[in-house]
C-alpha cells in the first residue's frame, strides 16, 4: 500500500507540473497552446525607415510541418508608438551655469491591430528554400509624418502654442531666476542691453573671501528689485535667443514608429508569428 500511495503521489505531482507548464508557456493571445504545431514564418525588411504614407516592403518565407494542415492566409499587424522630445535652454547665462529644461516621452498611441490580410499562394513554393515566398508591402498613414521645430531663426508663436504648454514660459523664467546669481544676472542684463556694464558696476558690491584671497561679488540688496523688475519684463523668447547664432534655443520633435509583426494562419486557425520589426516614419 505504501508503494502504491507513493506512485499515485508522483503521478499527481507530474500532472500538476504538466498543467502548470502548459499554463506558463501559452503563446501570445493564446493563439498557440502546448501540443499544437504552428506555422513557421520568417520575414525581413530592406529598410526600417520610410516616409509616412509610403508602403513598407518586406519579404517573408513560411511553411507548415503538420501533415494535412496548410496555410490559410497571412496577417500584418502593427502598433503605433509616439516619441516626443522637447528642449529649451538659455544661452545668455554665464559659462558656469548651463540651464536647460526638457522632456523625452514615449507612449503607445494605438494598440496592436491587423492592418492587412494576404491570401496564401500555393504556387509560391520554393523547392530550394523549402518554404512559401511572399514579396509584398503594407501601408502607412501620411498623418504619422514626423514633426520637427529646432533652433528656428524666426520666432513662431503659433508653433510654440501648438507644441508647448502655455505654462512653460513662466515656469522656465521662474526656474531660471532661482538659479541665477551675480554672474548670471550680469550676463543676461548686459547681453539683452537692459544695462550697460558701467551701470551694472553701480549696483554691485563685494566681500573679501578669506579662502581664496579674492572678492565675492553680489548685487546690492536695494538694487535687487530693479534687477527683478527688468528680468520679469523680459520676454521668454528673448531669454532663449542666442545672440551669437541668431537662433532660438528651442527644440520640438515628434516621431512615430511602428512595431510590426507578420502572422501565418493555418487551416486549423493556429498562427505562427514573426519577430517584431521597428519601422520609423519620417
Amino acid at each position: 500500500m505504501k508503494t502504491i500511495f507513493k506512485s499515485a503521489t508522483i503521478i499527481v505531482g507530474i500532472l500538476v507540473l504538466s498543467l502548470a507548464s502548459c499554463e506558463r508557456y501559452d503563446m501570445i493571445d493564446n493563439i498557440v497552446r502546448t501540443g499544437q504545431m504552428a506555422p513557421t514564418i520568417y520575414w525581413e525588411l530592406p529598410s526600417n525607415s520610410v516616409a509616412a504614407g509610403e508602403n513598407v516592403e518586406f519579404h517573408a518565407q513560411y511553411y507548415t510541418r503538420e501533415e494535412g494542415v496548410t496555410t490559410h492566409h497571412l496577417e500584418l499587424w502593427y502598433q503605433i508608438n509616439e516619441n516626443i522630445v522637447t528642449s529649451v535652454s538659455c544661452p545668455l547665462v554665464s559659462s558656469t551655469l548651463k540651464f536647460t529644461m526638457g522632456t523625452n516621452a514615449s507612449n503607445v498611441t494605438r494598440d496592436d491591430q491587423m492592418i492587412v490580410s494576404y491570401a496564401h499562394n500555393p504556387e509560391s513554393w520554393d523547392d530550394t528554400k523549402r518554404a512559401y515566398q511572399l514579396d509584398t508591402v503594407f501601408p502607412t498613414s501620411n498623418t504619422l509624418a514626423s514633426i520637427g521645430w529646432t533652433a528656428p531663426e524666426a520666432w513662431d508663436q503659433d508653433k510654440f502654442d501648438a507644441y508647448f504648454p502655455a505654462t512653460l514660459p513662466q515656469v522656465f523664467k521662474d526656474s531660471l531666476y532661482k538659479k541665477c546669481g551675480y554672474n548670471e544676472f550680469r550676463s543676461i542684463l548686459i547681453k539683452l542691453k537692459l544695462m550697460t556694464p558701467e551701470r551694472f558696476e553701480g549696483i554691485k558690491d563685494s566681500v573679501e573671501n578669506p579662502n581664496t584671497g579674492g572678492f565675492d561679488y553680489f548685487i546690492k540688496t536695494d538694487s535687487m528689485p530693479i534687477v527683478k523688475g527688468m528680468y520679469d519684463n523680459t520676454k521668454f523668447s528673448d531669454l532663449i535667443l542666442d545672440p551669437s547664432s541668431g537662433t532660438y534655443n528651442i527644440e520640438y520633435s515628434k516621431i512615430y514608429t511602428l512595431t510590426a509583426t507578420l502572422k501565418a494562419i493555418d487551416s486549423k486557425g493556429i498562427a505562427g508569428i514573426t519577430d517584431k520589426k521597428e519601422i520609423e516614419l519620417r
